[in-house]
């Protein structure tokens, strides 16, 4: 629990408690990080093809898509409907690492692609991305429980007192 002398430090400018209840959630920064790294993909991959001496890949033409359709939607759902409950620090850390790691193996594949070159590596990105969006979902769900059944006790989940 934070006391008032470790606002500063251990518990952020807020006041919150390091607990999965206490993340704030913000879909307007969430929905513009993500549209600024799917603008910066896009870009690099249009500087990577220029480059690349009329080579082209689709997973590196279309990697900005990756982070625009599991980003920009999740957080506006998020914003519009205000009954669902938040994700938790976790389940949003583990979402935005299965981002990245779809993002990087798309980008991957069309770098050896455009080599004209096989790996195994970017076959691994795209597994260990499925496993965190997988793990992500699952503790997003097991988060809204806990938190629905901390607000039907008397007292629960006050963050308060």
């Amino acid at each position: 629990m934070c006391t008032s002398d470790d606002k500063k430090t251990s518990c952020g400018a807020a006041g919150r408690s390091d607990g999965p209840e206490a993340y704030p959630y913000r879909p307007l920064r969430v929905i513009a990080a993500y549209a600024l790294v799917s603008l910066f993909i896009a870009v690099f991959g249009l500087i990577y093809e220029h480059f690349s001496h009329e080579v082209d890949s689709n997973y590196m033409r279309f990697a900005f898509l990756i982070p625009a359709a599991m980003g920009l939607p999740a957080a506006l759902f998020f914003l519009l409907v205000k009954k669902i409950p938040r994700p938790g620090r976790y389940s949003s850390s583990l979402y935005r690492w299965s981002c990245t790691f779809l993002t990087g193996g798309a980008l991957l594949r069309g770098v050896f692609e455009i080599y004209g070159t096989d790996s195994v590596f970017p076959r691994i990105y795209f597994i260990a991305g499925t496993v965190l969006l997988v793990a992500s979902l699952v503790i997003y769900i097991k988060e809204a429980r806990r938190r629905r059944e901390g607000s039907r006790t008397p007292g629960g989940n006050d963050q308060n007192g």
